[in-house]
């Protein structure tokens, strides 16, 4: 071990550090860190520079400069949990006298449970369990006035924190809430200048969340007051990251519930003037608010369609909305608000968030869940499972004795690896996430059955990618539910029932008994370069719907419309005479959809169709199928130059290949990058 004894710079570093063993798990602004940092910054503390990292390989070429910092922070979410403390550890091996500082939600509430964690790492000195900026720069304070002295510091014990003294647990004051306006912009301060065009571009207009649903950590009370940012700053910020991002970037939003509030417009409206100025943001990914629905709208009329309206429901399901104290956009006007957004733009979007396995939650009731979503015409069923998020109500353990949890470790996706570092051992890690698997209202065998579907509506639903089809379903009465689950018995008999086995062995599979069950076996030889080409660890959903559309796209298509043609010639005759071509008009459009689908992400692939109805108009307005007519067209098929910037960039960033698939469709929705229509009478 090194010596300590260059300590003059007085060096801050904060760490958000993320995988990027397989390819970036985390590809968003350190935002967290960055507002620490300008808030620190802003005191004017005597002689003291800070840096942030969020790649790990330019951390370690700052410790190999040997000049010892003063504190070091580092962030603990679900996703960098043991990245961050297998590097914690071996930063303070190489700089003893640095004071270690945690922070970020990912933290148990159990006392118990807290003392073993730091008796599990000594190496960490202080926890900050709530907000970060005024209780990171008091714990500086404290080091520069008590010479740097961490058994003085913590003697003081600072507000905000947890941590060990003696074998004991202190914990500090509860700090009141900070005002978002005393904090400066990172990016106007140039903290992120070295990550455009390597990372995604994410601000905060509002810190909190009024509502206490008991899964989240945005749930607890302390989190129920608003405080917002200061309007002009923000625009500023704003306009500071459209000058220098890609152009190709989307936008992150980190705001809970956006649109239910006034000044809310004044940021879309701000968004448009920076459409109008630079062509961005070309897609915003938000969630929007759990009331107000005319004020969303607004919202997303503002900003033209590019801010998907996510009615993040978890659940449609009374006993487990009271269950989670849950409270949501009433479906009639969800619906609404789905056809509203729908008039701004064909291509405006729309999502909802599913939790399977929830408090109360049964087969029945996930599956009504999804009818309900799909029949209010949301573009996206965006299905999770229940995570047991530390620190949140539902992972206590009276909870989990009341509802019978039954749950189960994995890795998370993407994030693990074997990484590299000065004169020690390689980090060999990985992130694990706890899942209920089962409840005493769900049984193991029906959270299969339902993680199938979630998979089917993944593959036949989402993103829209059939709605010219869904369309013609609905208009004659057809209901678009019972039709996916057609398709999934179509599908089970086919070569897709291979899809659907390789899915529920790998979802079997990937659950252990404890994270230790976990480290064992990602430190077995050969493990890691399964998880890094695929094989374990992805993210199932996305990995399947990758190789379903890998593999069976035109299948796929051909059983939608096949059994499509099927249920129409069932209805009665008088339906049909009011659409004498729709026969004729769907064999087209099958042929139109394989040529939108077919190898998607390939650039260079174009089409040309000559079409004896006006399906490209059909498609491009989401037209009725009342106003289908004949005509003759010569259509050509082919992405954008910008659709073919979005897929080199993300491409360049995230690898070919099913990893590389997955990851882009799970940021990007896929409606966005199909194929557009040049159209030519003939």
């Amino acid at each position: 071990m090194l010596d300590n004894k260059k300590n003059s710079a007085k060096q801050v570093w904060l760490c958000d550090l993320a995988h990027d063993y397989q390819t970036m798990s985390m590809n968003k602004m350190p935002l967290g860190i960055g507002l620490i940092a300008a808030y620190c910054q802003k005191q004017n503390l005597s002689g003291v520079e800070y840096k942030i990292f969020k790649f790990l390989e330019e951390l370690k070429n700052e410790v190999k400069k040997g000049e010892a910092p003063l504190v070091i922070g580092f962030t603990n979410y679900v996703w960098n949990t043991n990245l961050s403390i297998e590097v914690a550890k071996r930063v303070k091996d190489r700089f003893p006298a640095a004071l270690i500082v945690f922070g970020g939600p990912n933290f148990t509430a159990d006392d118990d449970e807290r003392i073993k964690f730091f008796n599990k790492n000594p190496w960490i000195d202080l926890y900050v369990t709530l907000e970060g900026e005024k209780a990171f720069y008091n714990i500086l304070k404290l080091m520069l006035e008590l010479g740097g002295d961490i058994k003085k510091v913590k003697d003081a014990i600072p507000p905000n924190t947890v941590f060990l003294k003696d074998g004991a647990l202190m914990e500090g004051k509860v700090l009141e809430r900070i005002d978002l306006a005393e904090i400066p912009s990172p990016y106007l301060e140039g903290l992120f200048d070295k990550y455009f065009g390597k990372l995604m571009p994410m601000v905060q207009s509002v810190r909190g969340c009024p509502f206490q649903c008991a899964y989240c950590y945005d749930g607890l009370p302390y989190w129920c007051l608003l405080k917002r940012r200061n309007m002009e700053l923000l625009k500023k910020e704003m306009e500071y990251i459209a000058k220098r991002c890609l152009k190709t970037d989307h936008f992150y939003i980190t705001d809970a519930n956006f649109g239910m509030y006034e000044e809310d417009l004044e940021v879309s409206r701000a968004i448009a003037e920076l459409q109008d100025k630079y062509s961005w943001p070309w897609y915003i990914s938000i969630n929007t608010g759990k009331y107000n629905k005319d004020r969303i709208f607004e919202a997303v009329k503002l900003t033209r369609g590019t801010m998907a309206v996510s009615a993040a429901l978890q659940s449609t399901d009374p006993v487990v909305l009271k269950n989670v104290k849950r409270i949501n956009l009433p479906l009639k006007d969800i619906v609404e608000l789905v056809n509203d957004t729908k008039k701004i733009s064909s291509a405006a979007g729309t999502s909802s968030h599913l939790i399977l396995g929830l408090p109360g939650d049964t087969k029945e009731a996930h599956f009504k869940s999804i009818r309900d979503v799909v029949d209010a015409e949301i573009d996206v069923a965006i299905l999770f499972q229940f995570m047991l998020l530390p620190g949140t109500a539902l992972a206590g353990r009276e909870e989990r004795e009341k509802y019978g949890f039954t749950a189960k470790y994995r890795v998370l996706s993407y994030c693990f690896g074997r990484y590299g570092w000065p004169e020690s051992e390689d980090i060999i890690t990985s992130e694990v996430e706890i899942i209920c698997v089962a409840s005493n209202s769900l049984s193991f065998d029906d959270y299969l059955a339902c993680r199938r579907f979630d998979l089917t509506v993944a593959i036949f639903y989402n993103d829209a990618l059939l709605s010219d089809l869904y369309r013609i379903l609905k208009t004659l009465g057809i209901s678009i539910f019972d039709f996916l689950v057609d398709l999934q018995e179509t599908a089970l008999k086919s070569d897709m029932k291979e899809i659907y086995e390789e899915f529920t062995r790998e979802t079997e599979s990937e659950l252990y008994e404890s994270p230790e069950a976990i480290m064992a076996h990602i430190n077995e030889p050969g493990v890691l370069e399964k998880y890094r080409n695929g094989e374990y660890g992805a993210n199932l959903i996305f990995k399947y719907k990758a190789l379903a559309f890998s593999r069976y796209i035109g299948f796929m298509i051909k059983i939608a419309y096949n059994h499509a043609e099927k249920l129409i010639r069932q209805q009665k005759q008088s339906m049909l005479e009011k659409y004498p071509h729709v026969f004729e008009f769907l064999k087209e459009l099958q042929t139109f959809q394989s040529s939108l689908l077919s190898d998607l992400l390939d650039t260079s692939k174009s089409f040309n169709l000559d079409l004896n109805f006006n399906i490209a108009e059909y498609h491009a307005q989401a037209l009725p199928l009342n106003r289908v007519m004949k005509t003759k067209e010569k259509v050509k098929i082919e992405h954008t130059a910008e659709q073919k910037d979005i897929i080199s960039k993300s491409i360049a960033r995230h690898g070919e290949g099913i990893i590389g698939t997955s990851k882009l469709i799970s940021q990007i929705p896929l409606a966005m990058l199909l194929r557009k229509t040049i159209v030519e009478k003939r």
